[in-house]
């Protein structure tokens, strides 16, 4: 799966990801950072890159179709999120997608919204 991570998450989120053998660019790597959500999804779209954010504007079909996209996934992580809290919310969105028969390659033109309780 090809991602790039929006600025609102943390840096570690790109190593994991390629750790876990995903292709994963940061928009701080690639001269967006601080750039409007239309520069990133723009760049995304062009790419054939899955957005992984914290930003709920992405969620928002009516600016973002998740048919224009390899993939939109919306994570709400708290402030001070930890690599080791990112790489559990990975695990457990490996578990619910192969629970309801999604493969990372079919998040194409879907958008995922992953909430991570931390009480």
């Amino acid at each position: 799966m090809r991602f790039l991570v929006d600025g609102d998450l943390p840096r570690s989120t790109k190593i994991l990801l390629q750790q876990y053998k995903h292709e994963a660019v940061d928009v701080r790597d690639i001269n967006l950072r601080g750039a409007k959500d239309y520069q990133i999804a723009s760049y995304a779209r062009t790419n054939g890159l899955c957005i992984l954010t914290g930003d709920f504007d992405f969620s928002d079909v009516r600016n973002y179709l998740p048919s224009q996209y390899a993939g939109l996934v919306v994570l709400k992580l708290p402030k001070n999120a930890t690599a080791s809290l990112i790489i559990k919310i990975g695990v457990n969105m490996k578990r619910v997608w192969r629970v309801i028969k999604i493969d990372l390659p079919d998040l194409k033109s879907k958008i995922s919204r992953i909430w991570e309780d931390i009480s």
